[in-house]
């Protein structure tokens, strides 16, 4: 319900910008790239680890509670969406790719 209600309050035409999705690649791509460091520090499997960063309610929520004294003008309302949305396509494509093969798959 609660990403419903904050749903509405996104303009569809912010979410589409070219500068707020170069910056939103941009971080999720670093958070990628130190996983991948630190799941290979910690000599941990990277393949399915990797992709599983869900970023959601407590993002919206943390963001929210910013006052708009302490806001960065670059992040706003859309970045944050656009990154929650970006981190949900990278771990679905991760979750999709990396599928390993059950007991279930052997007997058949």
């Amino acid at each position: 319900m609660f990403f419903l209600l904050f749903g509405y309050l996104i303009n569809a035409r912010d979410l589409l910008n070219p500068l707020g999705l170069l910056i939103s690649v941009i971080i999720i791509s670093l958070v990628l790239f130190i996983r991948y460091i630190q799941l290979s520090i910690a000599k941990m499997p990277i393949s399915p680890l990797l992709y599983i960063a869900p970023r959601g309610l407590i993002t919206i929520l943390l963001f929210i509670s910013i006052p708009v004294t302490r806001q960065i003008p670059y992040v706003n309302d859309s970045l944050v969406i656009q990154v929650i949305l970006l981190s949900a396509l990278v771990m679905m494509a991760g979750i999709l790719f990396n599928k390993k093969q059950t007991s279930l798959d052997v007997q058949e």
